[in-house]
């Protein structure tokens, strides 16, 4: 089936009231694999994106019918929020807002906006400046990291939403996996699974020898010679040498912090905790994900 709604939350179990354990967004690809017997508003279900899994609700989700599949995207979204409306005229009614890095597909256009074909089937206007052509999408090379770090600098101060991925809330993990999609770059969903991926890079203890883009972990050192592997709750975005940007649940929002005591943003307790860093140069395949044991609150 396909994701109907902006954004829809992924619960740990089949009720609101359940941990979110991530979001599904629009257009997302899911495979239902059970439909609760009892409450059946509710299906299990693996994300696409990342194979993840969890309960979604099922009034998010359209028939899983082969003609209702949408169409190749051709955009993605470029800034935080896109404003749709039902004209290319921003004082026609408004329709709602399409979060970065969102795949829509274009139709038209006319007087600075472009018509896209949403996978719900409707169609909003909005400003072409929101918009990046995939065939101009960048790739993650120190010019493509630094375009997008541009992008995504204006998302400081989002609020920090545990499971969320979309700017209406991001953790940890959220974040740095939204980060590479704009470079098609594939991550998985949580913190310890990006921290399997990509390629080690020697850092020091305050993050030097990280270039921009490069991902730092954070959490407690274990002993995998001994089969003991690390535990790792917390992931940052290098800004290079010692400076990042993080969703975290200590400020309780996505903020710029350093590991140089010297630095005003200084983080004495992520200082203490780091573990490692990762490069990205290339696409990578995620690996499925259940619920995890824990998620991060750093």
């Amino acid at each position: 089936a396909w994701v109907t709604r902006v954004v829809s939350d992924l619960r740990r179990r089949p009720t609101s009231l359940s941990e979110r354990l991530n979001q599904a967004i629009l257009g997302d690809a899911v495979r239902i694999l059970a439909v609760h017997q009892t409450r059946m508003e509710w299906c299990y279900v693996q994300l696409g994106r990342d194979g993840y899994l969890g309960w979604l609700q099922r009034e998010a989700l359209s028939p899983p019918e082969p003609e209702q599949s949408p169409e190749p995207p051709t955009h993605l979204i470029r800034t935080p929020w896109a404003e749709g409306f039902d004209d290319a005229d921003p004082r026609s009614p408004f329709l709602g807002r399409l979060p970065i890095a969102l795949p829509v597909e274009a139709e038209e256009q006319a007087a600075g906006y472009t018509r896209l074909r949403l996978p719900n089937g409707r169609r909003w206007w909005v400003n072409d400046k929101c918009l990046l052509r995939l065939e101009d999408r960048p790739t993650p090379t120190p010019t493509g990291v630094q375009f997008c770090l541009e992008l995504v600098d204006s998302l400081k101060g989002v609020p920090y939403l545990w499971g969320g991925c979309t700017p209406f809330g991001y953790d940890c993990s959220g974040f740095t996996q939204m980060f590479y999609v704009l470079m098609g770059v594939g991550l998985s969903r949580d913190a310890g699974q990006q921290f399997c991926q990509g390629r080690a890079v020697e850092v020091g203890k305050e993050g030097q020898g990280s270039q921009p883009g490069d991902l730092l972990f954070f959490g407690e050192r274990g002993d995998p010679q001994m089969g003991v592997p690390h535990r790792i709750p917390h992931v940052a975005l290098s800004l290079g040498k010692s400076a990042f940007l993080h969703a975290n649940g200590t400020s309780w929002d996505l903020r710029r912090n350093s590991l140089d005591p010297g630095d005003c943003g200084y983080r004495a307790d992520l200082h203490a905790d780091l573990i490692g860093a990762r490069r990205y140069t290339q696409e990578i395949r995620h690996r499925a994900a259940g619920p995890p044991p824990y998620k991060n609150r750093r």
